[in-house]
C-alpha cells in the first residue's frame, strides 16, 4: 500500500454513534476492542457491535488485541479471531507475538499490525517482523523523530508512528493501585485514567487499571506535530490515542494535521483546549547517554 502524499490516520472509536464525525474529520481507520481482547481503551464493544460498525462501510474497523494472554484463555482467543474474520473484520492490531503466530496458524488472512510498545527500535527489528508475516509495524515510542525519519525509506513495508497521545511509561499485569486502595479501604474506579501526584515528582501523571493490569502514563501529551509535513511525504500511518482526552479535541487535531494547518496554530488551539503538548524526547536520540563498552 503506497500512500504517497496522503496522510493516513488511525484513531480509537470512543462511541459507535460518532462514526460519521470521525469520517468528517478525515480519520481513515477506527480502532475498537472488547474487554477480553484489549486494554487501555476509553470504551469497549462486543464482537457483534464491532462487526456491525465495520459493516456500515463508512470506515474500516481494526480490532485491538493489546494484552497478554494466559494458556487457559487461548481457546477463547482462537474462537473470537475466527468469529471476527467470519464477520468481515479484516484488520487486527496485536502486541503479542503469540497472537501473531496464532493468526498465522489459523490461516486467517488479516491485515496484521504489530505494536509491541518498546521493542521495535531498529530497522532490523521492524523488517524482521514484516518478513515474518506482519503487514505493518508500529515503531517504539522511545525512538526520536530523527531516528524515525531516517528509517522510513528503508522499511520493507508499512511503518506506524505513535503520533499523538499520552506516552506509556510503564505497565504491569497486576492491579497494583486497585489492590492498594482496597487495602486502605478507599473506593476508586478506573473507568477513566486518574491523575496522580507524588511528593517527589513536580508534574502529575496518569494511572489506568482494568482487569488486565496497570498502566502509568506521562501527564503531558507527546506529539510529532512540529514535523507533520515530513510524515506527510513518508509511507507511514499516524496513530492518535484518545485515552484521557476528549474525543472532539483529538478529532479536531487530526483534521488540522491532515489539512496541513501550521503546527503553531494547532499547538495554540490545543493549549486553548487545556491540553499540554510537548516534544518529550522526540529530539533526543534513543542511544544518547548510553554507556559505551
Amino acid at each position: 500500500m503506497n500512500l504517497g502524499e496522503q496522510m493516513f490516520v488511525s484513531v480509537p472509536l470512543d462511541k459507535s454513534e460518532q462514526l460519521e464525525e470521525y469520517q468528517r474529520h478525515k480519520v481513515n481507520i477506527v480502532m475498537m476492542s472488547t474487554r477480553f481482547l484489549g486494554t487501555r481503551m476509553n470504551n469497549y464493544y462486543t464482537i457483534d457491535e464491532m462487526i456491525a460498525v465495520n459493516g456500515r462501510n463508512l470506515l474500516p474497523v481494526m480490532v485491538v488485541i493489546n494484552r497478554f494472554f494466559y494458556e487457559p484463555e487461548m481457546d477463547e482467543l482462537k474462537a473470537q479471531l475466527i468469529q471476527l474474520y467470519e464477520g468481515g473484520i479484516q484488520r487486527i492490531l496485536c502486541s503479542d507475538l503469540g497472537v501473531l503466530d496464532l493468526i498465522q496458524s489459523l490461516d486467517l488472512p488479516f491485515y496484521v499490525v504489530l505494536q509491541t510498545d518498546t521493542t521495535m527500535t531498529s530497522l532490523q527489528d521492524i523488517n524482521t517482523m514484516l518478513s515474518s508475516g506482519c503487514h505493518e509495524v508500529i515503531a517504539a515510542r522511545e525512538l526520536s523523530e530523527p531516528e524515525l525519519l531516517t528509517m522510513v525509506d528503508h522499511v520493507k513495508g508499512m511503518l506506524g508512528i505513535s503520533f499523538f497521545g499520552f506516552p506509556l511509561m510503564s505497565s504491569s499485569r497486576k492491579q497494583h493501585v486497585l489492590n492498594y486502595f482496597k487495602e486502605v479501604d478507599l473506593p476508586v474506579s478506573f473507568d477513566y485514567p486518574i491523575e496522580a501526584i507524588e511528593q517527589t515528582r513536580k508534574d502529575p501523571f496518569l494511572i489506568f487499571e482494568d482487569d488486565h493490569g496497570n498502566a502509568v502514563f506521562n501527564g503531558t501529551v507527546v506529539s510529532h506535530l512540529l514535523n507533520a509535513d515530513a510524515y506527510r511525504k513518508a509511507n507511514v500511518v499516524l496513530y492518535f490515542d484518545t485515552l484521557g482526552l476528549r474525543t472532539e479535541d483529538v478529532l479536531w487535531c487530526v483534521r488540522a494535521v491532515v489539512d496541513g494547518m501550521a503546527s503553531s496554530l494547532i499547538l495554540d488551539e490545543m493549549a486553548s483546549r487545556g491540553i499540554a503538548v510537548s516534544r518529550g524526547l522526540l529530539d533526543d536520540a534513543t542511544v544518547t547517554g548510553k554507556v559505551q563498552s
